[in-house]
């Protein structure tokens, strides 16, 4: 019982330290189940990247930062995973540093085989998805998916065997922009 009581405790403190925020100069960032060759950025609210760290070893990752440099605003932490990107958001005001939110963004599934393009994506945002396919950098394909009804996307687009050069797949989705080139 007086184990239980005393975790309650430590828990309702930790809880009562990041309402109040946690003093910029030493915050400590974690992140589960990471994998060599990830990346983790931190950017400003217009996306701008102010850190960039590829992960080096696959496992667990925790780093302190000093964010006291920061000039006040919203930012975020964001770790770039082979098929989502994990966003913590936060916020630095007066010396202190509050998380607000986190979410998950499923990254989309481009692949070619042949002439076939197959795009995959899971979403739980009901923002519309933008597949935008280029050839010799003209847009010869353009699409908006509304996704009021679905989570889970998928198209295959075929291309004109023939024609042969550069090709590019723009996608579109939560204010992020995915890319895939390739040669058919």
């Amino acid at each position: 019982m007086a184990t239980l009581f005393g975790s309650l405790l430590s828990n309702a403190n930790e809880l009562a330290n990041n309402l109040k925020g946690l003093a910029a100069e030493k915050v400590k960032v974690t992140f589960n189940d990471v994998q060599k060759g990830n990346t983790l950025f931190i950017k400003n609210i217009a996306g701008a990247v102010v850190y960039k760290q590829q992960i080096k070893t696959s496992g667990a990752y925790t780093k302190t930062f000093d964010l006291s440099k920061l000039e006040e605003g919203t930012y975020s932490t964001e770790l770039d995973k082979d098929f989502e990107i994990i966003i913590k958001e936060f916020t630095v005001a007066d010396g202190k540093v509050n998380f607000t939110a986190q979410k998950t963004v499923f990254k989309p599934v481009l692949r070619t085989k042949d002439n076939l393009i197959l795009f995959s994506q899971i979403s739980f945002s009901k923002k519309p998805t933008k597949i935008i396919v280029y050839y010799e950098d003209e847009m010869i394909y353009s699409e908006t998916i509304d996704k009021t009804t679905h989570n889970i996307v998928n198209r295959t687009l075929k291309l004109e065997e023939d024609i042969k050069g550069a090709y590019k797949v723009v996608v579109k989705n939560s204010g992020k922009s995915y890319l895939k080139e390739f040669i058919l």
